[in-house]
């Protein structure tokens, strides 16, 4: 409700004050901006006179509840960005480039390789038994050891 105050004076009735609008806005969601109706015009009287309006608008509506979260919404966008690629990557490998079978795949083997890794993951944080690895190298050590002849390169260098 908007009230107006300080308007003309009246000019024989209602004690020549100053006129007063009182607007009543309702919510209406399919309406821009309705007309402006008179509903009354209350000046019979000797002291607070005023105009009652009504208008209808949208604008005075409260938002309506959206039925998706913002998590939904970005979901749904990922899955049509990926239908997007797998399809578009499908018809391009199979058009384009003349791939069969699994090679119309786009990226097959990154995907390949990230099941692994993805598996090789879960395989290094799931298993809680300490693993022994067998060291690939031997050390370096210090001091000769016996069993080492003074002629193991030999072979390598051609003389």
């Amino acid at each position: 409700m908007l009230i107006y105050r300080n308007g003309e004076k009246y000019d024989n009735h209602c004690s020549k004050e100053s006129r007063k609008a009182i607007i009543m806005i309702f919510c209406k969601r399919n309406l821009d901006v309705g007309p402006l109706k008179v509903v009354l015009e209350d000046r019979d009287r000797e002291q607070d006179c005023f105009y009652l309006f009504e208008l209808d608008s949208s604008a005075v509506c409260p938002p309506l509840d959206s039925r998706l979260s913002a998590g939904s919404i970005v979901l749904i966008i990922g899955v049509c960005l990926l239908a997007v690629y797998l399809v578009g990557g499908f018809l391009y490998q199979r058009l384009v480039v003349g791939a069969k079978g699994m090679e119309q795949i786009p990226n097959y083997t990154f995907w390949v390789e990230v099941g692994n890794l993805a598996a090789d993951g879960c395989d290094f944080v799931c298993r809680s038994e300490k693993r022994v690895d067998p060291h690939a190298y031997s050390g370096v050590a210090t001091e000769p050891s016996e069993e080492e002849t003074e002629e193991r390169d030999d072979h390598l260098l051609p003389m």
